[in-house]
């Protein structure tokens, strides 16, 4: 019989990619919510807040990637831009449902393409350095 930790090692990397999306879409919810806590107390500007939003969705899909190929053995760089991918539209879902609208962009394509860059971008900086 095989032990929860051995479970765990022995995902796949769907259930990596859907681990690692929910882990960081609710970081993302955290920092958003930081983000405009400080915005209201007049910290932030509205181009300070657009940017910091640009950086809580990098920071989170680097980490989705990072969480995503912990225990991937081989193509890291495909998993975690599919990390970064995954993430960009579990968060496009879960903020267009908290704002009530749901609208297709050049601007969520770009996210998305963001998102699957810098995790692919970190998943193959996390493999250089972890041989």
């Amino acid at each position: 019989m095989r032990t929860s930790a051995e479970k765990q090692k022995n995902a796949g990397p769907v259930s990596s990619l859907i681990k690692s999306s929910l882990i960081t879409s609710v970081i993302a919810i955290g920092l958003i919510v930081l983000t405009a806590v400080l915005m209201q107390q007049g910290v932030l500007d509205e181009n300070g807040t657009q940017a910091a939003v640009t950086v809580v969705k990098v920071l989170c899909s680097v980490i989705a990637a990072m969480i995503a190929v912990k225990n991937i053995s081989s193509r890291r760089w495909l998993v975690g831009a599919l990390a970064g991918v995954v993430f960009m539209t579990c968060a496009f879902a879960v903020f267009s449902a908290l704002s009530g609208t749901f609208s297709i962009t050049t601007a969520l394509l770009t996210d998305i393409a963001m998102g699957g860059f810098s995790g692919m971008l970190a998943a193959m900086a996390l493999s250089l350095f972890q041989k």
